[in-house]
């Protein structure tokens, strides 16, 4: 059963006619410091409190992420269910803007989706502080991904805690639609994720359920009506590095994609609010054989003032990198006309443990503002 998750700003359902700052989700980012993983827990949010601005991320690489794995079921094989109990950490980061404009105004909401492979749909209403006109814009402010779901079906050995190896992770918000008496936003919201097999004799039974992993998402949004001009701009990534010559004990570099060859096309000139109203990674893209992905790091993030736009992945890792790596990035930003550029800020936590509550569910760390 999909846990509840409630957004504390959600519950106030704020809403304010731009005489207050608003953090826009811009990019998040994961890097793991020793070793490329499966993914069983991501998160990552900003939202503005009494006490200000809090940028918060968490993630969670499976059992070789938390020295620690959870017992087989009766009559399941350790042979074809084994797990590598080891400690890493990561680093963690989150960017926003802080936008503050008398033609915005602002309302929060969220809603969870149970996603599969052939993804799933929920309609999700936010309301507004009194009454708004013009035209409405949502976009992510906060995302919760989490494998603790059980199996579906039949069900398996395998245990979904331990995470999956990603073909597919995408968010899509659909339309937004103000209400005619102004006060509500209304938009469909969809989620997908689907597993992919790893080829390991000692996890056949993960290769086993991958078409039966659920994934529960919870979201964040944020709901902004304007009277100014809004406009959106489509991204499209792709990268792909070859394992080379030194295989898994010398596999090639990876680096990082050029900035100039990643930039923003708005369809409106000059300063806005932006944020993401979809997000999608497509991995292994180019393999016919169902590989899944261990993820390395992963990020997607935006700048306009810089003209920069992207998503990113990689799975480099010697000794544990099975095989090349290609990945294919989809997004779309949403923006609000500005009359001057706002200030674009980070938060960072570098080389942190895993955290995990008492039920073994991944945890979010409030990460400090970067210099």
């Amino acid at each position: 059963m999909l846990r509840d998750r409630v957004w504390m700003l959600a519950l106030l359902a704020a809403g304010c006619q731009g005489s207050e700052s608003e953090p826009w989700l811009t990019g998040v980012s994961f890097g793991w410091a020793n070793f490329n993983h499966r993914l069983s827990y991501w998160s990552a949010s900003v939202t503005t409190g009494e006490r200000g601005t809090v940028a918060a991320s968490g993630i969670v690489g499976g059992t070789s992420t938390i020295g620690s794995a959870p017992p087989l079921a009766d009559g399941c094989d350790l042979d074809t269910c084994r797990e590598y109990p080891f400690l890493d950490s990561a680093d963690m980061a989150v960017s926003w803007m802080d936008v503050q404009a008398s033609h915005i105004a602002y309302g929060r909401g969220g809603g969870t989706v149970l996603a599969t492979a052939d993804g799933a749909v929920t309609s999700i209403s936010i309301p507004l502080d009194g009454k708004a006109r013009g035209l409405p814009v949502v976009t992510i402010q906060g995302f919760d991904l989490d494998t603790t779901e059980p199996l579906f079906g039949e069900g398996g050995c395998y245990v979904p805690a331990n995470g999956w190896l990603p073909t597919r992770v995408a968010i899509e918000l659909g339309e937004p639609a103000l209400a005619a008496d102004g006060r509500t936003v209304t938009l469909d919201v969809s989620a997908t994720f689907a597993a992919g097999l790893t080829h390991e004799p000692e996890r056949q039974c993960l290769d086993d359920a991958i078409d039966q992993a659920q994934v529960g998402v919870s979201l964040q949004l944020v709901a902004a009506v304007t009277t100014r001009d809004v406009g959106s701009a489509t991204i499209a990534n792709a990268e792909s590095y070859a394992l080379g010559d030194g295989g898994r004990s010398h596999p090639d570099p990876q680096p990082d994609p050029d900035p100039a060859q990643r930039t923003l096309a708005l369809s409106f000139d000059g300063p806005a609010a932006l944020g993401w109203s979809r997000v999608d990674f497509r991995f292994h893209t180019q393999e016919t054989d169902g590989r899944g992905a261990y993820v390395r790091t992963l990020s997607f993030s935006v700048d306009g003032a810089n003209d920069f736009a992207s998503g990113h992945a990689t799975n480099y890792s010697p000794l544990t990198q099975f095989s090349g790596f290609d990945y294919a990035f989809e997004g779309t930003v949403q923006a609000i006309a500005l009359d001057e550029w706002p200030e674009l800020r980070h938060a960072a936590l570098l080389a942190t443990p895993v955290l995990l509550d008492a039920d073994g569910h991944g945890l979010t760390q409030a990460l400090p503002l970067s210099e």
